[in-house]
Order: structure tokens, then sequence, then C-alpha cells
């Protein structure tokens, strides 16, 4: 290959190349995706060789623009390590974040741009069905650090723009996650959507379901009494002061569920 476009190395570029392209040896494509003028970029990026592709990178001319083509097209591990490795891409977080969507990208080097990404970056990407399970597990335990790592702040927050849905995906709730969601149970304007995911998820303590149980802002909506009752953590004498609060009809369909 090298002996091969050593002798093309001297060959400049010619606008006709452009119509005959498919036709031409690949050694010569190569050496002309390094020296390629913007205005034949589609036609270099059109071209189905990850040989051509790796050729294309080292072009001078190239921007973001074309390594974002590049790598959606691409389907060799060995041309997205090479970009990886190059520094002027992997600085720019549009690049990272478009390696991230290639399914043959080395898991290694998924993991280590997953390591760096915002929160809310890593939550889109636990959610991408799109993405191998590999890269939602990583994606999903670099978010779960993340968030750990949020101000009292800045967890009130996530809890209150998700409505509780983060609950979901945390395993265990830090004494800073205990400190917010205490606060948040104590003020009536909290949402109640909230409550209802926090009282449904399963990082919820029998601490909490009482807490949420004493206050009387909360116990008088039928959807939270019915929710405490049929979440088996709820201390048992909670849950008979709820019954005692129920009426008839509403008293039956409890039992149903958590009998």
């Amino acid at each position: 290959m090298e002996r091969e476009e050593q002798t093309f190395e001297a060959e400049p570029w010619r606008a006709d190349y452009v119509q005959g392209w498919s036709r031409l040896p690949v050694g010569l494509r190569r050496h002309l995706a390094r020296i390629a003028p913007p205005d034949a970029f589609q036609q270099v990026l059109a071209d189905g060789s990850d040989q051509v592709m790796e050729a294309f990178l080292e072009n001078p001319n190239i921007t973001q623009a074309e390594v974002l083509i590049l790598i959606d097209r691409c389907r060799s591990s060995y041309v997205l390590e090479t970009i990886s490795r190059a520094s002027k891409w992997y600085a720019n977080h549009a690049i990272k974040r478009r390696l991230l969507t290639n399914p043959v990208l080395p898991h290694g080097i998924a993991f280590r741009i997953l390591e760096y990404l915002p929160f809310v970056e890593l939550q889109r990407i636990m959610n991408n069905i799109n993405l191998s399970r590999e890269v939602r597990n990583k994606a999903r335990e670099c978010f779960r650090k993340a968030f750990a790592r949020l101000s009292d702040a800045e967890t009130r927050v996530v809890f209150l723009n998700t409505e509780g849905r983060v609950f979901r995906e945390l395993t265990v709730l830090s004494p800073k996650d205990k400190r917010v969601l205490l606060e948040l149970i104590h003020r009536p304007q909290t949402p109640q959507p909230l409550i209802l995911s926090l009282i449904r998820s399963t990082v919820a303590t029998p601490e909490i379901l009482q807490l949420i149980a004493e206050r009387s802002f909360w116990v008088a909506s039928p959807l939270i009494r019915r929710a405490l009752l049929t979440n088996s953590k709820t201390p048992p004498a909670v849950k008979a002061s709820l019954r005692g609060r129920m009426g008839a009809g509403e008293g039956e369909r409890s039992h149903s569920h958590s009998g």
C-alpha cells in the first residue's frame, strides 16, 4: 500500500478526478483525500473505503462538519480510534458525543468519553436504546458518580425538574440526597408527582415513608395514601393509621392492593 501511494505522491489535485473517482486505485484515492480541496470533500466522504477515510483525516482543511459525517459513515474501529487520538478532534465535545453513537467504537474509548461527560448528557445516553448495553450501563455508573458530586442546590433542581424520575436511576440515597428530600417533604409547595415518585421508588426508606405520612398536606391526597399503603416498606403502624382515615370504598381498594 505504501509503495503504491508513493508512486502518486507528486500527483496534483485535478478537478476531473471527481468524475471517475470510483475507478481510481485506492492508493491514489488515499493520496488525493489528503490534498482534496473543500469543494471535493463530499466526493471523498462518499468513498466507502476506511483506508481513504483514514487518509482524509490528514487533510489540513477538514473541519468538525466533515469529521462528524465521517464518524457516522465509518465502520472501522481503527479510524474511530485515530480520531479519538487526535487532540484537536478529541477536545471537541460534539465529536466526542458523535463517537459514542457509532456501534463499532471500542468500549475503552466510549468509557473514557463517558467519564468526562456532563450529568445531563449522561442521562440522555443511558436512555438511548440505540446504544449498546455496555455503553448504557457505563453511562449509568458515571451518572451515579456525577449525581453524587452535585451540591444540595443542584440535587434539589434535579429532583424537581425530573419530578422524581431520577430516583429510578439511583440504587441508594446518600446523606446529601436524604437531606434535600427531607426539606422537600416538609414543603407543601413540592409537586405531588415528585412525592409519588419517591414513594414508588426502590430507594424510599421506611423513615422517609413515615415522614411523608406524618405531613397532613400529603396524606390528604388519596393517590399518596394509596401509594403508601401499597409500599411494602411503609411501617405497619403508618398503614393502620392511614386505613383509619379512609372512606369505605377507598379502604377496600387499598386492602385489595396491599393484600
